[in-house]
């Protein structure tokens, strides 16, 4: 093999090694099959990139963006930090743009999904 050519087969491979490392996917997330619904229960959270307090708070400019007690997210997976602490992977909307980010378990609470019938015979959410 001339030596052009394994300079070119050389550096074709390290490229594809360095975009491969972008794909790579924990194998310990849950991502759920259907999104559920989760309702802030403390004054404010942050949101993080990621599950575990290592990873940084979203900031938008000079702003940290919080979530409010009441505030409604989807719940669209979860994983544990390195402390063994459940964190939700969240979808939210923050000032007309959407978000997907991760919040600790404790403040959120999953919202009952089923329907009940009220006497008037109009379904209601649970």
């Amino acid at each position: 093999m001339n030596k052009k050519l394994f300079i070119s087969v050389l550096t074709a491979l390290l490229l594809l090694s360095n975009v491969s490392s972008l794909f790579v996917v924990k194998a310990d997330e849950i991502v759920y099959e259907e999104k559920k619904v989760g309702i802030v229960n403390d004054d404010y959270i942050n949101v993080r990139s990621g599950p575990g307090v290592n990873n940084s708070a979203l900031k938008i400019g000079d702003d940290y963006v919080y979530l409010f007690k009441g505030d409604e997210v989807s719940i669209i997976g979860e994983d544990k930090d390195s402390d063994g602490r459940l964190w939700y992977r969240v979808e939210f909307n923050y000032k007309g743009t959407d978000y997907t980010r991760w919040v600790i378990s404790l403040y959120v609470d999953i919202k009952d999904n089923e329907t009940n019938n009220d006497d008037d015979g109009e379904t209601t959410g649970g």
